[in-house]
């Protein structure tokens, strides 16, 4: 069964092959027929419309969508009917067609298949009808119902364009129908019609620049050429200008873009001609942007562009380019390029540091084009000049080692340092860094150096000033000044010229001296005038007021004086720092001028004038008084001072030789240690001789300044060791000449040891002095407070009389008698206090209020008695006693300070002359504490029961009868000997044994405490047995911590015993006398003031 089905398909896919072909064979005489026609159409259109290259376009794409649609419709789809792709003929379908041509069978065939699709195992039955109906089909065959010749039909269709296309050909048309599809095909390309002439443009390069004029030049070429021809494109058209026969010219002017064009003559075209115009780069805008250096503190700037722009050297540059058509851009030197960067379309940019002047020209270009600009722009670099310094160097005489300096320094940009330069020779001894301002481009300058550090030898030094700019490209560059030469003086030098500045000094004030006491006297003598008249006239005015001016010249200049010597002081502790010793004595000095004084006199003297206009003769005879006084006081102020100026200045003096003989001495010492050529160490040795002869020459000038220098100086043999020197070193220098080296250091060191025994010795001579001295002056001291003593005693005998005298009492004539002698005993004690003063700095100014205090109230009461004014005279001499006993005090008071001043020399730790001083010792504060614990034991002793009564309770007050005197000696001991111990303390610091010591000060407070209240108790002899065992136990620590230090120079132990040699001689001269050594007086009620004034007096 399954046979027969298959057999039917078979059949009818043979059929379905046979109809395809059939209808592929038709479709391939339609394609070519109507191709063939179609594209004799198309071509022919072309050939008679001679279009343009769109419409030719348009024709091709006409042409291939044509003959692409008919190849598809009869070629394609009947093939892909063939191969069984896409839709294609059925079995149905084709059975209808079958039965088409067989009639007689076309049910059969359609209803079998329907009955072929019904399943076997549904109906046997009827797939047996069904197997039975192909059976009866078989004898028919298929494939005649497909005939090929029923396509001859369609013959005309291939034929005739057939036919056509080959008379075409063999006619000779065919080149119009292959030139007409030649310019299908390229479409792109313009043909035009060949006219019976040529074309010709002379134009050898059909390219022109942006922007530029154009002139086409045009000629024809031919049998029959035209008289004309026109110029046409799509934006323009116009006639060619005839220039010349057969020549014709056509201008474009300023093209932008490329221009086609075709040319017309007598009816024909060119063909389609085409200028090339090229971008031509062209700047829009072109700047520059300048950022100085920092230093230079130029704010960055913008400028357009130049033909020359300055700009600072270092300066970063940034050209800023803006153009059009470009797509490079340099700039170009005359030995490189510098190549913009570009950031956007048509922006460039280019940053360069720019350190020297540079000429360049602007590049700019494209793909197909290169401008340069027409002109050279420049940068002009401003180079950073060098400083400029003008400045001066002087000297003044009166500072040698001092320079001053002023100038002007003037820079573009300012300034980063500035030198003081000290040069000797080609070494730089010193730079000193000077202030500037380091913005400012111009400024002054001025100041002073001082080279004190550099005068270890005198020398001729080259000093300038050096200044450097700021210059942050090439580095800081520098200018100096002129050489300034000077000469450094030595130490030495120095001194010897500080000498002479106060030689000056003394000789100024002694002039000034002259000037005052000349002063006073013509003072006096106005004052004599007026006392002489009642009334005032205008000459005494203009005297007066001359006077005055006078005497404030004088006190101004005494200011002016004082300003110098505080100058000269300076200089001094410059050159050389002092010692404390005679810092302390300088402030001495100091401590006694008196400014309030003179401010009191200027005072006075404006009173004087007020009084001299209104004309009151009493009150300014009164006040001329005052002014004579008070001009007498400080004109002895100032002698007093300068007398003990000049002291010092002696005493400064020794010193500074006895040095000079010390540092010779080590010169000498040291020469003989060398072993260097004879020749050089000749020379050392005789600078050597050079100062030791300046040396003695000095000595000798002390000598005769001070005959009791000259006189101690004698005793320590002083002529012995200057010979003996002098003898060495002549020695020494004839060994050297004679080559016996060891000798000559042998004699060279012996010398220096000469030298350094000179100074000892002197040194020795000026303490002997200064001692001797200080004991006359101590003397003269306690000789004062005695006649002191006597002057108060007998003023109160007077005062007393005085009181008891009525008027007209013949006692009144003795009375004035004794108190006259009274007055000329107190010049006596005035001429002593004044010549004492001049020697003495410890004695105070006010020692002198006191005095002229005592003066003044003698000179009152006198006239007073001299009235008979009893009452009135008392009440002056009891001023008198007053004054007196201050007096007294404070000459008690420096008598302290003057004992305790030898004290400390005589224990020789330091000479007066060195730093530091002596300061006190536990052995004397113990020797001192016992000596008053044993007077206190025999007083308590030989007390009576009535002796220590208490007040208004029977015996004797406090203090009073026999034994008063006694306890206010004892108690300024006491406290002298606190005084020592505090300060001994102080001095020692944290060393030493201090809790001791602590306790110790603790019971002298309270033994102090018990004597002013109650006198001598049971608990004071015991408080004082423990202050003297405590300051033992302090003295024996303090003398094993001594053991285990250094010991003392020879020269020190000499001083040391020469203190001593001078305490014992001092000792032996007062055996008898118990002298106490205060260091200031006791703060006591006023009965124990009286009696220890009276103590001291006494003693």
């Amino acid at each position: 069964m399954m046979k027969i089905k298959e057999e039917l398909r078979l059949k009818l896919d043979a059929y379905i092959r046979k109809y395809y072909q059939s209808k592929l064979l038709r479709g391939g005489m339609y394609f070519l027929g109507i191709g063939i026609l179609y594209f004799l159409l198309v071509t022919l259109l072309e050939h008679f419309g001679h279009f343009s290259g769109k419409v030719r376009l348009g024709l091709l794409i006409a042409l291939v969508s044509g003959l692409g649609i008919i190849l598809f419709l009869y070629i394609v789809m009947p093939l892909l009917g063939l191969l069984r792709i896409g839709s294609h003929l059925s079995y149905d379908k084709a059975a209808r067609l079958i039965g088409q041509y067989f009639p007689e069978v076309s049910d059969k065939i359609t209803n079998t298949l329907e009955l072929s699709r019904i399943s076997e195992a549904d109906n046997r039955l009827l797939q047996a009808s069904i197997d039975q109906r192909i059976q009866n089909l078989n004898p028919v065959p298929f494939n005649n119902a497909v005939n090929y010749r029923d396509n001859l039909k369609y013959w005309p269709i291939l034929v005739i364009p057939t036919l056509l296309f080959l008379v075409l050909l063999v006619s000779g048309q065919w080149r119009a129908i292959s030139e007409s599809s030649k310019r299908i095909v390229e479409y792109q390309r313009e043909f035009v019609p060949e006219a019976p002439f040529k074309f010709i443009l002379l134009n050898d390069n059909m390219q022109a620049e942006q922007g530029e004029d154009v002139t086409l030049q045009l000629m024809f070429d031919g049998e029959s050429l035209p008289e004309s021809a026109q110029f046409i494109s799509e934006d323009a058209s116009g006639r060619f200008v005839k220039s010349g026969p057969n020549h014709f010219e056509y201008r474009l002017e300023k093209v932008q873009r490329d221009i086609s064009f075709n040319i017309y003559a007598n009816g024909f075209e060119s063909r389609t001609y085409k200028l090339d115009v090229v971008p031509v780069p062209r700047v829009r805008s072109f700047s520059i942007q300048v950022s100085p250096p920092a230093y230079t503190r130029i704010p960055p700037f913008d400028t357009e562009m130049k033909s020359v722009i300055d700009v600072p050297e270092g300066s970063r540059v940034a050209w800023n380019l803006n153009a059009e058509a470009t797509s490079e851009a340099g700039l170009a030197t005359s030995d490189s390029t510098y190549v913009f960067v570009r950031n956007t379309e048509g922006n460039f940019f280019l940053e360069q540091r720019v350190l020297h002047s540079m000429k360049y020209r602007l590049i700019t270009r494209n793909s197909r084009l290169e401008k340069q600009s027409a002109v050279d722009n420049e940068l002009e670099v401003i180079r950073d000049e060098f400083p400029v310094i003008e400045a001066s160097l002087v000297s003044d005489s009166s500072a040698p080692n001092v320079i001053f300096y002023k100038g002007q320094i003037s820079d573009d940009y300012g300034f980063s340092r500035m030198q003081l330069v000290i040069e000797d020779g080609d070494k730089t001894l010193s730079r000193k860094d000077l202030r500037l301002e380091n913005s400012a481009i111009s400024q002054v300058f001025s100041g002073v150096v001082d080279m004190d550090s550099l005068s270890g030898n005198s020398r001729n030094l080259r000093v300038y000033i050096q200044v450097w700019d700021n210059d942050g490209v090439n580095g800081a560059k520098s200018a100096k000044s002129k050489v300034f030469e000077t000469r450094v003086l030595s130490k030495n030098e120095q001194k010897e010229r500080i000498k002479r500045q106060y030689q000056s000094y003394f000789t100024e004030k002694e002039e000034l001296d002259q000037f005052s006491e000349q002063l006073k006297k013509d003072m006096e003598a106005l004052k004599n005038r007026l006392l002489n008249s009642k009334k005032a006239d205008w000459k005494d005015k203009e005297r007066l007021k001359e006077l005055m001016d006078k005497q404030q010249q004088l006190l101004e200049r005494q200011r002016e004086m004082e300003k110098e010597r505080e100058k000269l002081r300076q200089k001094e502790e410059k050159v050389e720092p002092k010692s404390e010793q005679l810092k302390e004595e300088e402030k001495k000095i100091e401590d006694l001028k008196d400014e309030d004084k003179k401010k009191e006199l200027e005072d006075l003297m404006k009173e004087i004038d007020e009084l001299m206009e209104k004309m009151n003769i009493d009150q300014l005879k009164e006040k001329l008084d005052q002014m004579e006084k008070m001009s007498s006081q400080n004109q002895r102020s100032e002698e007093r001072i300068d007398e003990l100026l000049k002291q010092l200045q002696f005493q400064k003096d020794v010193l500074e030789e006895a040095e000079r003989l010390e540092e010779l001495g080590e010169k000498m010492e040291e020469l003989a240690k060398k072993s260097e050529d004879n020749r050089k160490e000749a020379s050392e040795q005789e600078e050597v001789q050079k100062e030791f002869e300046k040396a003695k020459e000095k000595i000798d000038q002390l000598k005769e300044e001070n005959k009791q220098f000259a006189e101690e100086a004698e005793k320590q043999d002083m002529e012995q060791e200057q010979q003996e020197a002098d003898e060495n070193m002549q020695d020494a220098s004839e060994q050297l000449e004679q080559n016996q080296k060891q000798k000559a250091n042998e004699s060279q060191k012996k010398s220096g040891e000469n030298m350094k025994q000179m100074s000892q010795k002197m040194m020795q001579a000026m303490m002997q002095m200064q001692g001797r001295q200080h004991q006359e002056d101590m003397k003269t001291l306690r000789q004062i407070l005695e006649n002191l003593e006597t002057l108060s005693f007998n003023v109160e005998d007077l005062s007393e009389l005085s009181k008891k005298s009525g008027k007209s009492d013949p006692l009144y004539r003795k009375l004035l008698v004794d108190q006259k002698r009274l007055q000329d005993g107190t010049r006596i004690i005035e001429d002593s206090l004044v010549a004492l003063g001049t020697r003495v700095p410890e004695i105070k100014e006010t020692v002198y209020n006191e005095l002229e205090a005592i003066k003044s109230n003698l000179d009152k009461s006198i006239q007073t008695l001299e009235e008979q004014n009893g009452g009135q005279a008392a009440a002056y001499q009891q001023f008198v006693m007053t004054a007196a006993n201050n007096l007294a005090l404070l000459l008690d008071q420096a008598l302290q300070q003057m004992q305790m001043q030898m004290a400390s020399m005589m224990q020789g730790n330091q000479s007066c002359q060195k730093p530091g001083g002596g300061k006190p010792s536990l052995s004397n504060m113990r020797k001192m504490q016992s000596e008053l614990a044993k007077q206190m034991g025999d007083m308590k002793q030989g007390e009576k029961p009535g002796d220590t009564g208490q007040d208004g309770k029977g015996g004797q007050k406090k203090g009073e009868g026999r034994n008063g005197k006694e306890i206010v000696e004892m108690l300024s001991r006491q406290e002298q000997i606190r005084s020592q111990l505090e300060e001994y303390m102080e001095q020692e610091g944290m060393s030493g044994d201090k809790g001791n010591l602590q306790k110790a000060l603790q019971e002298m407070k309270d033994l102090e405490r018990d004597l002013l209240d109650g006198g001598i108790q049971p608990e004071s002899l015991k408080r004082i047995e423990e202050i003297e065992t405590r300051l033992l136990e302090s003295e024996q620590a303090e003398r094993e911590q001594r053991q285990d230090e250094k010991r003392e120079s020879k020269s020190a132990e000499q001083k040391e015993q020469l203190y001593q040699e001078q305490l014992e001689k001092y000792l032996r001269e007062k055996e008898g006398q118990k002298e106490s050594i205060y260091t200031s007086p006791v703060n006591m009620k006023k009965y124990y003031k009286s009696q220890s004034n009276q103590f001291l007096n006494q003693n």
